[in-house]
């Protein structure tokens, strides 16, 4: 698969979506995140050699938390 690039602040992983795709980190950080009681609650921070996205593929199970970038991420679509 092809690197691809993402800026600063985009939202990767939507929260209750379907998992159909993950992303191996392999420059920057990611935030892992939950809506909690209307306010975001980190969970994680992810970088270089992590894996985001990958619990929902192949379990039919919509997303259990959002993830954003925090600065410029390079990564592998999985």
């Amino acid at each position: 698969m092809q690197e691809v690039t993402f800026p600063p602040g985009k939202l990767l992983l939507r929260e209750r979506e379907a998992g159909d795709i993950a992303y191996f980190i392999k420059a920057g950080q990611v935030e892992v995140f939950r809506a909690v009681d209307g306010e975001k609650k980190r969970l994680a921070v992810l970088g270089p050699g992590d894996m985001v996205g990958e619990m929902s593929l192949g379990s039919n199970t919509p997303r259990s938390a959002a993830a954003a970038t925090m600065g410029p991420v390079t990564a592998i679509p999985v």
